[in-house]
C-alpha cells in the first residue's frame, strides 16, 4: 500500500481501470499512507525554496538547474495526489483473473507489509512480486516482519524456480537474485540477533552492525542502518510501539 506504488491510483480509477489489492490496503491506503505524504503547506514551501534556488542558479549550471526543475515538478505532482482506494480486495489465498487469452494469478503472502499481493502470469512464467521482491537493493523494513518474509520468499522460490521476477525495486531478476535478497534478510536477522544476545543496545547495534561488503553494491544504501533498527525492534517485540 506504500505511496511509491499507490500514489497514482487516482489516475487509474478515473480511467475505469480496476485495482485489486489485499483487504488491508483498503484500510491503510487513506490512513497510514498519510505519513508518507507531506502536508500541502510543506510542499508549497519546498516548491518555493526550489524555485528561488532555480532563479539564483546561473544558466550555465545546467545539471543543477535540471535537478531543481525536476524537484519543482515533483512537488507539483505530490500536491495533486488524492489517496485512492482499490476497487476490489481479497484477504487470503489466490484470485484468478482472466484478461482475454491471458490468465493472471494473484496471491497473498506476508512479509513486507500486512497487505502484500504478488501476481503470477503462467503464460509468460513471470512473477510480479510487488515489494515482496527486491533485486540488488536494500529494502524498506518500516512495516515489515522479516520472520514472515523469509519463509514467504522460500515458498515463492520453491513454487517458481524458473520464472522471471519483476521486483518492487531493482531490475528484472532471476530466482538467484531473489535468493540473494532472501539471504540478505536472513543475514540481517542473524547479525542483529547475535548483537542482542551480546547485550548491544539499539544504538550500539546501529553503530556496530555495519553492512557486510557483499551488499555494498546494492542500491538504497541509506536503508542499511534503518534495517538494523527495524530488525532489532522486531526481534525485541517493540516494533510499532
Amino acid at each position: 500500500y506504500h505511496l511509491d506504488h499507490t500514489g497514482g491510483n487516482q489516475v487509474l480509477v478515473e480511467r475505469g481501470v480496476p485495482i485489486v489489492a489485499h483487504d488491508n490496503v483498503m484500510i491503510w491506503q487513506t490512513t497510514k499512507n498519510k505519513r508518507f505524504l507531506p502536508a500541502p503547506e510543506d510542499l508549497q514551501k519546498r516548491k518555493a525554496d526550489a524555485a528561488k534556488q532555480l532563479s539564483e542558479t546561473p544558466e550555465d549550471q545546467k545539471d543543477k538547474r535540471a535537478q531543481l526543475e525536476r524537484q519543482i515538478r515533483r512537488y507539483d505532482a505530490m500536491m495533486s495526489i488524492r489517496l485512492t482506494n482499490p476497487t476490489k480486495t481479497f484477504s487470503s489465498g489466490t484470485l484468478r483473473l482472466n484478461l482475454g487469452k491471458r490468465e493472471v494469478i494473484l496471491a497473498t503472502l506476508p512479509g513486507h507489509t500486512g497487505g502484500d499481493v504478488f501476481a503470477y502470469v503462467p503464460h509468460a512464467n513471470v512473477v510480479f512480486t510487488g515489494d515482496l521482491g527486491w533485486s540488488k537493493t536494500l529494502p524498506n523494513l518500516v512495516d515489515a516482519t522479516v520472520n514472515d518474509w523469509i519463509p514467504t520468499l522460500d515458498k515463492m522460490l520453491a513454487q517458481y524456480p524458473t520464472a522471471k521476477f519483476v521486483p518492487g525495486h531493482g531490475n528484472v531478476a532471476e530466482a538467484a537474485d531473489i535468493r540473494t535478497f532472501r539471504d540478505y534478510l536472513d543475514d540481517l536477522r542473524s547479525r542483529v540477533s547475535k548483537g542482542i544476545a551480546d547485550g548491544l543496545t539499539i544504538d550500539q547495534a546501529k553503530q556496530q552492525l555495519t553492512l557486510p561488503d557483499r551488499y555494498k553494491a546494492f542500491a538504497f544504501q541509506n536503508f542499511a542502518t534503518p534495517n538494523v533498527e527495524d530488525m532489532y525492534k522486531e526481534l525485541k517485540g517493540t516494533k510499532g510501539k
